[in-house]
C-alpha cells in the first residue's frame, strides 16, 4: 500500500495555507499577520479559493482514451465482408444515438441554466458559532465570520476554527445534480467498446497533465 503524497497550496499574500493529504485538505494555517494583506472577506474567499483548486492548482488532470490492436488474430483484414457490414452497420446506429443524446443532454443543460438563479446559500455553522460555511452542492463558495471575533482572535484559533469547518463540512452528503444523460452516455460507451472489439480494438486510457 502506498504512503499518501502530502502537499500545501498558498494563496497569493502568502497569508493563508492548506495542507493536503492526498487529494484532501488536512488543515488550513492562517498567519499572524494576515490582517495587513486581507480583509475578513478576502480572507474567506481565498481559503474557499485553494479549496476550489486542490492539492495541484498548477495542473489538471486529463484522461483520454485511445486504441489499439487488441492482436492480430482479431484484426479487421481476417473477417468476411458480410461481418465487416454489419459492424459498419452498428458503428452508424451508434453514431445516431450518440448525436441524438448529445442534443438532449444539451437541452437538459439549457433548461437547467435559464432557470431562475438561486440565491446564495446562508452560512451554516457546523462545528464554530464565530465561523459560517457557505456551500453550494456541497462544494465550499465562501466563509463568514462573526464579528468582533475575527477582529480577536489568535491566528492559532482562527486555523483550528476554520480547520474543524472543512473537515465538518465533508463529513456531509453532496447533493450535486447528477450531469445530465449520464446513465445513457455510459451505456452507449459501453456498446462502442463492445463493438470496437468486435474490430479487434482495445481503449487504452492515460491521464495527462496539462499546464
Amino acid at each position: 500500500m502506498s504512503e499518501p503524497s502530502y502537499a500545501t497550496t498558498s494563496d497569493e499574500t502568502g497569508k493563508v495555507s492548506v495542507t493536503w493529504v492526498g487529494s484532501q485538505p488536512d488543515e488550513v494555517a492562517i498567519a499572524p499577520s494576515w490582517q495587513q494583506d486581507l480583509s475578513p472577506a478576502a480572507l474567506g474567499a481565498a481559503v474557499a479559493r485553494l479549496l476550489a483548486e486542490g492539492a495541484e492548482p498548477a495542473q489538471e488532470r486529463v484522461a483520454r482514451s485511445t486504441w489499439q490492436l487488441a492482436g492480430e488474430r482479431h484484426t479487421p483484414q481476417h473477417r468476411d465482408p458480410a461481418a465487416a457490414l454489419s459492424i459498419l452497420d452498428d458503428l452508424r446506429g451508434l453514431r445516431r444515438e450518440m448525436r441524438s443524446a448529445a442534443a438532449r443532454a444539451v437541452a437538459i443543460a439549457k433548461e437547467r441554466h435559464g432557470q431562475e438563479e438561486r440565491p446564495r446559500p446562508e452560512a451554516e455553522h457546523l462545528a464554530n458559532l464565530n465561523v459560517g460555511v457557505v456551500r453550494q452542492h456541497g462544494t465550499i463558495v465562501g466563509f463568514e465570520f462573526r464579528e468582533p471575533w475575527i477582529e480577536n482572535v489568535a491566528a492559532a484559533g482562527l486555523s483550528t476554527a476554520l480547520t474543524d469547518t472543512i473537515r465538518r463540512s465533508a463529513e456531509l452528503p453532496d447533493d450535486t445534480p447528477p450531469p445530465p444523460m449520464a446513465e445513457e452516455a455510459a451505456e452507449i460507451r459501453q456498446r462502442l467498446d463492445a463493438v470496437l472489439a468486435e474490430m479487434g480494438l482495445a481503449r487504452l486510457t492515460r491521464t495527462e497533465e496539462t499546464p
